[in-house]
């Protein structure tokens, strides 16, 4: 059983003992544990399953580098997200994966990237379960961006063997 700490939400569940916010910031922010966003998703997508488990999805089957909506469209314009998961229960997750460089610049850019994606799969008519950004690195601004203005999306802080999942705070 993972002990919880709280990231600004919601409890966390952090995988190695109890820790504060900033050991589990600066934990994440200063470790280098993959070498770009492609190895970080070769890894998601090599342990999909376990993945899904820890962080509650119902795995059923997912697509990579998937174009949400289900109509052909032209051009380059087309939102792609890196993981659509599918459950049991016919829902989706939406997956974004970020190993940013940037991480006020990056995962602030990821909310609205998220909020597209999850406008575009609702008007392609997916049931939408889920829609979580999985970094390895993380701000404080994510959090407070999330619960002031009430969004749907989840946060998993990430890195080989480490995981903390973060959900905004129940109103």
């Amino acid at each position: 059983m993972a002990d919880e700490v709280n990231l600004g939400g919601r409890p966390c569940k952090f995988q190695d003992g109890e820790y504060d916010i900033s050991e589990i910031k600066d934990y994440f922010n200063d470790g280098n544990h993959f070498k770009d966003e492609k190895h970080l998703c070769n890894y998601i997508e090599d342990n999909m399953e376990s993945f899904c488990s820890e962080v509650g999805i119902d795995y059923k089957s997912h697509t990579r580098e998937s174009y949400i909506v289900r109509l052909k469209m032209f051009g380059k314009n087309k939102a792609r997200i890196d993981f659509l998961i599918e459950e049991k229960d016919k829902g989706i997750v939406l997956l974004e994966i970020k190993q940013p460089r940037n991480t006020y610049r990056e995962i602030n850019s990821a909310i609205s990237q998220m909020l597209d994606y999850y406008l575009t799969a609702e008007e392609a008519g997916y049931k939408i379960n889920k829609a979580i950004i999985l970094t390895t690195k993380i701000n404080d601004t994510f959090t407070k961006i999330v619960n002031r203005f009430n969004l749907p999306i989840e946060l998993v802080l990430f890195s080989k063997g480490c995981m903390a999942v973060w959900q905004k705070e129940v109103s």
